[in-house]
Parts: C-alpha cells; structure tokens; sequence
C-alpha cells in the first residue's frame, strides 16, 4: 500500500492499495503527486489511525508521546508518559510541578507524606519557639476541654446552670470546672516562662481524673 499526504497539513490525499513489490514512486502512485507538496509513505500492513512518514519512507504508528504531543491525546495534570504507558506521575513530581501542594505540617519522605509533629517542625525549622509554645497552649486547651466533657458532660454543665441539680452537686460540678481552668492556667505559664523546647515537653497535666468533691462549709 502506498500513501500519498500533504506535508503541510499531514492530511491523506490519495491511497494506492498497489503491494509494495511494485516499487511505485511518484506519479505512478499518484497521477497529481507533487513532490514539493507531497510525500509518499508505504506499508504492507494495515494503515494505522496516526502515523508518520520515515526517511526511509514507511509509514509508523505514531509511539504515545508523539500522540500527546500531536494533541491527539491529552494527559491530566497527575499522568505523565513512562515508556509507552501512561502512568501516574510521582508524588514529588506532582508537588515539583504544582500539581499538589503539602500543608505546612507535612513533608515528603522517600514519596511518601509525613504529617509532622510539632516538635518535629520545630527541629525542622518550620516553626520557631514561639509558635511552638502558642501551639503546645492550645494542645493543653483542647486536652482541657475533651477531658472535661469526659468527665461532666456538656448537658450536665447546663443541667447545673439551670438549677436541675442539688447545691451540693452543682459545687461539685463548679469546683471541678475550676480545676480543669487552674490546671490549664498553671501550664500555660510554665510553657510561656519556658527557655527551650526541652523544658515545654517536659511539662505534665494533672487534670482532674474525677469530680471533685465540693466540702460544705462547717
């Protein structure tokens, strides 16, 4: 088979379905072939969708990359061209590229993603001490609130402001409030009167572990 394509345009002009054996050129493939215009292509095989034309003059299925780069096919962001597949691109590729983006709090270790503690950023570099202590505070808050609600739930702190319970129980319910808000107070300040990290992490709760009891006044 022989094909005859407009070299500007790429297009098929005219196919000669002659065997190769016949060895035709130029106008005895094509009567109107101009070879300032024209190329001829040749194979003895099917003619594949998106081909190009060698120097030795045969015709080539076009490999994948030549498709993307023709616009034949288009790749997402995430895929990029590995041999003759298309595949994923790399973690560190996509985040080279743009295409993904880590939070401050991550990195990217042998491509995979690694959330980073606090005290992990800091030795990295990514916060300094006093972001570490503005973060450690609120680690202690949140610690201060999950085991308060553990312990008095939020609608038996309503039930007490509503005067559900007894005064003994609501004393009771108050002075462990209180001891959750002194404890978290205490550590505050040990951590903003910290020099170094190493002081801060050594710093242990003693949040109330059960309701204290209120005594009555003799």
């Amino acid at each position: 088979m022989f094909v005859v394509i407009d070299k500007k345009t790429r297009k098929i002009i005219h196919v000669n379905p002659a065997p190769l054996s016949q060895a035709l050129n130029d106008k005895d493939v094509y009567y109107k072939f101009d070879q300032k215009k024209m190329k001829i292509g040749r194979t003895d095989g099917a003619l594949p969708e998106h081909f190009e034309i060698n120097k030795k003059g045969e015709i080539i299925e076009l490999s994948l990359a030549e498709k993307v780069k023709a616009g034949i096919i288009e790749l997402t962001p995430e895929e990029k061209i590995e041999g003759d597949q298309i595949v994923e691109k790399t973690l560190s590729e996509k985040i080279a590229e743009g295409v993904m983006e880590l939070r401050p709090d991550q990195k990217l270790v042998d491509e995979e993603i690694k959330t980073l503690s606090d005290r992990e950023m800091l030795d990295e570099g990514m916060i300094d001490l006093k972001e570490y202590k503005k973060k450690t505070i609120e680690y202690f808050s949140n610690m201060a609130f999950m085991k308060r609600r553990e312990l008095i739930p939020d609608h038996k702190l309503q039930n007490a402001a509503l005067g559900v319970y007894d005064e003994q129980t609501v004393a009771n319910i108050k002075t462990t409030v209180g001891g959750f808000r002194d404890e978290f107070h205490r550590i505050e300040g040990l951590i903003k009167k910290a020099k170094n990290a190493r002081t801060i992490d050594a710093i242990k709760e003693q949040y109330p572990k059960e309701i204290i009891i209120q005594e009555s006044p003799k």
